[in-house]
């Protein structure tokens, strides 16, 4: 939708003054752009007010000297500088104009100067972007241009040495992720107070965290290792004059943090990744009453006893940690909504009342230890989304996981699952079921075609499965079916036609020898598989009187595909075929 709007407005631009660009309030065709800057008095006469251009299209020598006649310019988005066009010496002219003072948005991904150029004054700018730039500091020397109307700073990847807020004393956002040469931020009393977001991850300074205090209105923050020590975060406030309870942490933990947990006591989101050294975790963290979101990751052996005292806790994650089991005190988050566990390979069982999370919507585990399923998960009547990812060892779900009235996604990818529980059939609300990789999997249940609201199904790789039941004809709303490399499965439904809304249907490397008669009454249907079993219908040979349509490979590319037959001519449908 935001494409076509952007392509509506770009059409009403162009045809208010066609051929004429130096009237276009914007500038985006390489062939105007380069018509224009080429003439002095043209880029002098435009109106132009953005400009949007990529520099490897055009020479950036007539780009760099035209921007300072544009003065009505208000947008410019530059991408494209490389070192072969700006050496590693390349610096403006200190008394030519470069960028109109008109100028409120600036972004040039690839800035190829150390500073903004001296005569840019830069008192419109609201948001300045030069992300993978070679700046070093904004202004060169000592030269101090205070930017009050700026909002939005992005010099993340930079060459940026030394930040002086001081010279930005409305700033909103600042991002200075990835700056590996910052050494120095040097922070004025009360320039502060308007910052909302600070990203300061992968840099190597090493700072006091004392102008922490001054951020009265920060939101979200994200900290480098290296300023992460207990030293540092006493310095944090225990009981904040601020927003803080809406502060976001991200911190990258070395081994030691015995006191980290104590400082801040109404964070709302505390991720501890990735914390491949962290080795524990206190109990005090317990205490963080205000806490919604919780990530833990690193090589912890358990998760803390009490955490049931995070009354507020709606989001816990735990990523490749040593946790066994999970405490039985879990069960009595009653707000809790989400529960993953990735990459938790000694997780061998989950607690038996984990039923008694009434409010969980979503729970995901993957590459576990797990062997069975508490039968309490059939009670989670909000959960709308099971995901059972890589847990080879489990092998049955519970009788009961037709309860799950609101389930929408089940996922049990590479499961040692051997058959689905018939109770299944009863999940009216279930979107989307992926069986891939379930290699024990022998058989479906027989009424799985009550599952009526199911759009995809992905049996991909059952190499145990030998049959489809007849009634997944009903489901009405199916639009994708995948059951590539079931190669004991060797036929289809014969009123697989009855499926409206199938859009995709793989049967590459199975043993069907057979398509059905009705699957020629489906619309615009994609069929992946093999070049034999189609060329039997008469499918891959062109005539004449062929059609061309967009089809996919095997490899997911488009390809073009003559078809025409006999189906097609009784039926006047398309469907779209891919060989194997």
């Amino acid at each position: 939708m935001h494409d076509r709007i952007e392509e509506l407005g770009k059409n009403i631009v162009q045809r208010s003054h066609p051929r004429e660009p130096n009237k276009h309030s914007r500038l985006w065709i390489r062939e105007e752009i380069e018509e224009l800057f080429t003439d002095n008095v043209g880029t002098e006469a435009s109106t132009c007010t953005g400009l949007e251009l990529e520099l490897t299209e055009v020479s950036p020598e007539i780009i760099i000297k035209g921007l300072g006649n544009l003065k009505k310019l208000r947008y410019l988005f530059l991408t494209g500088s490389d070192d072969d066009r700006f050496p590693s010496d390349w610096k403006f002219d200190k008394e030519k104009q470069y960028f109109p003072n008109s100028l409120q948005l600036l972004n040039w991904n690839g800035y190829p100067g150390p500073f903004l150029p001296q005569t840019f004054q830069a008192n419109n700018l609201v948001a300045l972007q030069l992300p993978d730039s070679r700046i070093v500091q904004l202004w060169e020397g000592r030269e101090r241009k205070v930017l009050k109307k700026l909002k939005f700073l992005d010099l993340s990847c930079s060459k940026v040495r030394t930040f002086d807020f001081g010279m930005t004393p409305n700033h909103e956002r600042l991002e200075l992720r990835g700056c590996h040469d910052l050494i120095q931020l040097h922070v004025p009393p009360g320039c502060l107070k308007r910052l909302v977001y600070l990203d300061l991850l992968w840099c190597s300074l090493s700072v006091s965290f004392s102008f922490i205090k001054q951020l009265e209105s920060l939101e979200l923050l994200s900290l480098p290792a290296l300023l992460v020590s207990a030293v540092c975060l006493e310095e944090f406030p225990r009981y904040s004059r601020n927003k803080l309870p809406k502060l976001r942490f991200i911190f990258d933990y070395s081994k030691d943090q015995s006191s980290s947990n104590e400082t801040s006591l109404e964070c709302v989101l505390l991720d501890l990744q990735p914390c491949t050294k962290l080795e524990s975790v206190s109990e005090s963290i317990c205490g963080l009453q205000h806490i919604r979101r919780l990530t833990l990751d690193g090589c912890i052996p358990e998760v803390p006893k009490d955490i049931d005292q995070l009354k507020c806790l709606e989001e816990l994650t735990l990523y490749s940690t040593h946790v066994i089991c999970l405490p039985d005190s879990v069960c009595m988050l009653k707000h809790l909504k989400s529960l993953k566990l990735k990459d938790c390979r000694y997780l061998e069982e989950l607690p038996e009342n984990l039923g008694l999370l009434e409010h969980l919507e979503e729970l995901s585990l993957s590459s576990t230890s797990i062997r069975h399923l508490p039968d309490s998960i059939c009670m989670l009547k909000q959960l709308l989304s099971l995901k059972l990812k890589s847990c080879l060892l489990l092998q049955e779900l519970p009788n009961d996981l037709g309860q799950l009235d609101c389930l929408e996604k089940l996922n049990l990818l590479s499961t040692g699952i051997r058959s689905l529980p018939d109770t299944i059939c009863m999940l009216k609300h279930l979107q989307y079921l992926n069986l891939e990789s379930c290699q024990l999997l022998e058989k479906l249940p027989e009424d799985i075609g009550q599952l009526e609201c199911l759009e995809e199904l992905n049996l991909k790789k059952c190499a145990s499965l030998e049959d489809i039941p007849n009634s997944i004809c009903k489901m009405k709303c199916l639009r994708y079916f995948y059951l590539p490399f079931c190669s004991r499965v060797q036929k289809l439904p014969e009123e697989l036609g009855s499926l409206e809304c199938l859009e995709e249907l793989d049967i590459n490397c199975t043993g069907i020898n057979h398509l059905p008669r009705s699957i020629f009454l489906l619309k615009d249907l994609h069929i992946v598989g093999s070049e034999s079993l189609l060329q039997s219908y008469a499918l891959a040979t062109a005539t004449s009187e062929t059609e061309t349509f967009t089809a996919l490979d095997n490899t997911g590319a488009k390809t073009k595909t003559g078809l025409r037959n006999q189906f097609t001519e009784n039926y006047c449908n398309r469907y779209f075929l891919c060989f194997s």
